[in-house]
């Protein structure tokens, strides 16, 4: 994206520069999820593929309970996170977001071959 051009609203997913997801094994620990998300730079991994999400937020939660780091991420992730096609503009997907009360959103392509 040439800086001549600035997203706005109506602006698609697609044509973001998006970080691609960093995606964790199905039997990954809060510490490797953690250890995931600090050295990408993200706040929440995708757990066996789009199946399930973690975010920051969770892994503080199952720490403040008391949760050992060394148990596995997937029972505090959420199962079945909200997919957005990459077609909608930056507005459906805030909007999305704000309806649903979520910070994070999978992007997925309507054309995977792209």
């Amino acid at each position: 994206m040439t800086s001549a051009h600035r997203p706005g609203p109506t602006t698609s997913l697609a044509e973001l520069e998006l970080v691609p997801a960093v995606v964790a094994a199905d039997d990954a620990t809060l510490r490797e999820v953690a250890g995931l998300m600090v050295a990408s730079g993200v706040s929440a991994v995708l757990v066996g593929g789009a199946h399930s999400i973690i975010t920051e937020r969770d892994v503080v939660r199952a720490m403040a309970r008391g949760v050992p780091c060394d148990e596995p991420a997937s029972p505090y992730a959420t199962a079945d996170p909200l997919l957005v096609l990459d077609s909608s503009s930056v507005m459906e997907a805030l909007g999305v977001m704000l309806d649903r009360g979520i910070r994070n959103i999978v992007v997925v392509s309507e054309n995977p071959s792209s």
